[in-house]
């Protein structure tokens, strides 16, 4: 859906991880996501990443070009209620398959 609307990942993921999520989370969200980050490392990176982008798959999906996803990702997600166990809670469901991405790659 992203590259239909024209959305790079470099588009958005830089944002996002060199703030270590400050750009896409409440602070409280942030705060717990650092645990599983610290933990796992750039596994936990990818795992929160999807596990937000899961979420907040509804409004993603309704975005319909470039400049609405990127307003999403970059601006409205940051002030949106979240969870941040239960994002932490679908972090962890998608290790699995990072650790399968992650195995893929070194194979």
């Amino acid at each position: 859906h992203f590259l239909r609307c024209g959305v790079e990942p470099l588009s958005y993921l830089p944002n996002g991880w060199l703030s270590l999520f400050g750009k896409w989370l409440p602070l409280p969200a942030v705060i717990q996501a650092m645990d599983l980050v610290l933990e796992c490392g750039i596994r936990g990176v990818l795992a929160v990443t999807l596990a937000l982008f899961q979420i907040h798959q509804k409004r993603l999906m309704s975005a319909n070009t470039m400049e609405e996803v990127l307003e999403l990702i970059n601006q409205d997600m940051r002030t949106s209620p979240l969870d941040g166990e239960l994002l932490v809670k679908c972090a962890r469901l998608r290790l699995p398959a990072v650790d399968e991405a992650f195995g893929e790659m070194t194979t």
